[in-house]
């Protein structure tokens, strides 16, 4: 290990299993639309999560509540494609 560096040490377990859904833009009838590949396709890592509540607002005479989360992951998983093609 090179002097000066530490291990990476969580601060919560990376159980939550995800997976990484990468759009791509298309026009349909002249409007663009993102278009995901099917979830069977990507890859799966695994994280953490965690959430702070929401926000309640009122959107287009609409009662929303946007939530707020922290997710951590390991980049290398993403940059590996650990499970699956990336």
């Amino acid at each position: 290990m090179a002097r000066g560096r530490r291990n990476y040490h969580p601060a919560m377990p990376f159980n939550v299993a995800m997976r990484v859904l990468v759009p791509t833009t298309v026009k349909i009838k002249g409007v663009p639309t993102k278009t995901f590949s099917a979830p069977e396709d990507s890859a799966q890592i695994f994280g953490s999560i965690r959430t702070f509540g929401g926000t309640e607002a009122t959107v287009n005479d609409l009662y929303t509540v946007e939530d707020t989360a922290t997710i951590n992951i390991r980049l290398s998983d993403l940059y590996r494609g650990k499970q699956g093609n990336l």
